[in-house]
């Protein structure tokens, strides 16, 4: 049921989120922040 409510059409995995967390860290965002950032799959668009 979830699945089907997502952009991705698939739930998210613990890979899914870890990447997302990767790049928050990586050098590549060092001026963002004061920002949320949903690591939703596209949930209910």
């Amino acid at each position: 049921m979830l699945a089907g409510q997502t952009a991705l059409g698939r739930i998210g995995e613990a890979d899914d989120v870890g990447r997302v967390i990767a790049s928050l860290l990586s050098e590549d965002n060092g001026w963002v922040n004061a920002q949320t950032i949903e690591a939703g799959g596209g949930y209910n668009i």
